[in-house]
């Protein structure tokens, strides 16, 4: 064993001279060994038979999945986090294994040949210093703590046996060493393999029958499954009908006068509303038309539109947004909701900040039930701003806390989102690799309905949604509406 440490996301102390390696959402193992001084020269991934790490757990406060995986970065126990980081770890060929409460007090083995045959290959085992070792971490609930090579108590530091295939003739014996001490009692065997089928023994008798059971009760529903991610913009409709026929223009100017026309003969004696003529033109008044008043001579422009007509305008005015999912927001972060059907009164989009600044915190710092968070109603799209008010009114420190002090691009009215707008940002960005977000889980500002220790976060390394503990340090993402 070369180094062993660990780093926290909670602080930039240093834990290489610790008795332990603690691994949990906040915390990071870190294992290497010396290769130079085991392993021949010139080795090729084939002449690796298999690679086992060996670790002895001591505890397990949470059981879940260990993942190891590759360094990347240079590192020593003594200088670990270099400025506030940690070294850099590369997930392509991790090992996933299962840790449960049962193995406290055990070794564990873990089969990291693919790992090793890969230093290999990449030119980082013997003959250089560049391998840079294991690192031990998780994604989800796992709570555990291994002994480190400074454990003077128990000794059971990190193990790492490589079996090699044949290579060269094979020395002579060496003399036999001195008998070790009784080691840990090892894992329970494999089943071995079934034995022959013995003899069939003569049947027994029919037993009586036995009366039939009653009917169990049936069980209670489950609860409604919260609300789906909005569906995709659908294709353009055809062509709608023609529109209402606008209203006829204002009447243009009058034309010259025409040349005067040939005089015609003498007319016979006329009465036109009581006013008599003999030939000759005929003079008449306003006074002479009793309805000349009801006469509308308002232009036409000045004339009103119908309500239909009105409402077909105002609808064709409408119909174009300024974002759509994925632009840059006025808030500097990535829109994730568009509301194209003016169903949420008070805002059209969603936008969420752009990376994860804000850290790792609890839910909240007390256990008190917020009625107002709490049941499915909480975890609708839109009611993030709703949900993070209340929370404001009992945590004093805590996730919405965090969200309601963020600040970005002049804009500083960003909240909690609820669990609905939780899935529509993995669903509309994190699927469609926007948004820098981490393979971990996020809070939202629902809390669960049966139980006050516990709240909704929506993971983003494959879309589940899990009802965790308050107390859990998970990271916090602020979104804003407008």
């Amino acid at each position: 064993m070369l180094d062993d440490s660990y780093v926290s996301t909670q602080n930039t102390e240093k834990h290489g001279s610790e008795p332990k390696i603690v691994i949990n959402q906040s915390n990071t193992g870190y294992l290497a060994f010396y290769w130079n001084k085991s392993l021949p020269d010139n080795l090729t991934s084939a002449d690796i038979d298999k690679a086992t790490l060996t670790l002895f757990v001591s505890s397990v406060a949470k059981k879940g999945e260990l993942i190891i995986a590759r360094v990347t970065d240079s590192w020593s126990e003594n200088t670990i986090p270099s400025d506030g980081i940690a070294p850099a770890v590369d997930l392509t060929d991790a090992v996933r294994i299962q840790i449960k409460p049962g193995n406290a007090g055990h070794w564990v083995p873990i089969d990291v040949s693919h790992i090793v045959r890969g230093w290999i290959d990449s030119a980082q085992l013997p003959g250089n210093t560049t391998n840079r070792g294991f690192a031990l971490l998780t994604e989800d609930s796992l709570d555990a703590v291994i002994d480190s090579k400074e454990n003077t108590e128990t000794s059971h530091q990190a193990l790492l046996d490589v079996v090699l295939n044949s290579k060269g003739a094979t020395g002579a014996t060496g003399a036999q060493g001195p008998t070790g001490m009784t080691g840990d009692r090892g894992l329970r065997g494999a089943t071995g393999a079934q034995g022959p089928q013995g003899i069939p023994g003569a049947q027994g008798l029919h037993g009586v029958t036995g009366d039939q059971g009653l009917q169990g009760v049936t069980g209670a529903q489950g609860p409604q499954g919260i609300t789906g991610a909005q569906g995709l913009q659908g294709i353009t409709g055809a062509q709608g009908p023609q529109g209402i026929a606008g209203a006829t223009g204002a009447v243009g100017p009058a034309g010259s006068p025409g040349p005067a026309g040939i005089p015609g003969a003498a007319g016979l004696t006329t009465s036109v509303n009581g006013v008599s003529q003999v030939g000759g033109a005929i003079t008449l008044t306003r006074a002479n038309f009793s309805d000349l008043n009801a006469v509308d001579n308002t232009p036409d422009a000045g004339k009103p539109v119908s309500a239909a007509t009105q409402a077909a305008l105002d609808l064709k005015m409408n119909i174009a947004f300024t974002y759509k999912i994925g632009d840059t927001g006025p808030g500097g972060g990535f829109i994730f909701f568009v509301d194209y059907h003016d169903e949420y009164p008070g805002f059209t989009y969603l936008e969420v900040a752009p990376t994860d600044s804000l850290g790792t915190s609890a839910w909240c710092n007390t256990s008190t039930f917020i009625a107002d968070v709490s049941g499915w109603a909480a975890n609708a799209i839109g009611r993030g701003q709703t949900n993070t008010t209340a929370m404001l009114g009992v945590c004093t420190s805590g996730a919405a806390n965090l969200a309601d002090g963020y600040s970005n691009n002049g804009k500083d009215d960003w909240f909690l989102p609820s669990m609905g707008e939780l899935m529509l940002m993995y669903t509309n960005l994190r699927q469609a690799g926007v948004g820098g977000f981490f393979p971990g889980n996020y809070w939202s500002s629902s809390s669960f309905i049966n139980d006050s220790s516990a709240a909704w976060a929506q993971g983003f390394r494959n879309g589940g949604q899990n009802n965790d503990s308050k107390t859990n340090n998970y990271r916090v993402r602020a979104v804003r509406a407008f």
